[in-house]
């Protein structure tokens, strides 16, 4: 008979970075953020949160937090099979603490509402946003670099891009131009 590991829920540390980006890639998340940029998120967050059924992480969640007034709950992931056994709820929960008096926030999709309402959040109006800008050039650019080394691919690609059409809103396609035209 298999032994059951009980869940259990700690602090991220910089040695779970990688689990922890593999299992946000795994769920849909973080595409645009390199790794870099990725473990350097996690060291400024306040507070985080993994979720581990065993030595696997199922659940992640992280959270900015000032301790005095207002929080913002950036993150929170369960794993598919997982959802709905209440991972979400304690993660939420330990990120914000037993502090009532800070305001928690929260981006989120309105696929989630109703758990975000369970736990006592409520749509505002009162709430704006700045959507960030993704520097898609300096990935594209990196990407180029990193899988296009032999001289003689960079010629075929070089000849090929002269009888496409390169319209100038295909940032792919100008990135492509500019490198083989350098």
């Amino acid at each position: 008979m298999a032994v059951r590991l009980a869940m259990h829920y700690r602090t991220a540390v910089s040695g779970d970075y990688k689990d922890i980006r593999a299992f946000l890639t795994a769920q849909g998340w973080i595409k645009h953020i390199d790794e870099q940029s990725f473990c350097q998120m996690l060291e400024n967050s306040d507070r985080t949160v993994v979720a581990l059924d065993g030595s696997r992480i199922v659940g992640f969640g992280r959270a900015l937090c000032d301790n005095v007034s207002i929080g913002y709950l950036s993150a929170i992931l369960v794993s598919d099979d997982k959802r709905g056994h209440g991972i979400g709820r304690k993660m939420v929960k330990i990120l914000m603490g037993s502090d009532p008096h800070i305001k928690w926030v929260i981006t989120c999709g309105k696929k989630s509402f109703t758990f975000w309402e369970k736990l006592g959040f409520r749509h505002t109006e009162h709430l704006m946003e700045r959507s960030r800008t993704i520097d898609r050039t300096r990935t594209i650019d990196k990407t180029i670099r990193k899988n296009i080394a032999p001289p003689t691919m960079k010629k075929r690609i070089k000849k090929f891009i002269k009888y496409v059409v390169v319209k100038p809103k295909d940032l792919v396609m100008r990135k492509l131009y500019s490198f083989f035209n350098e």
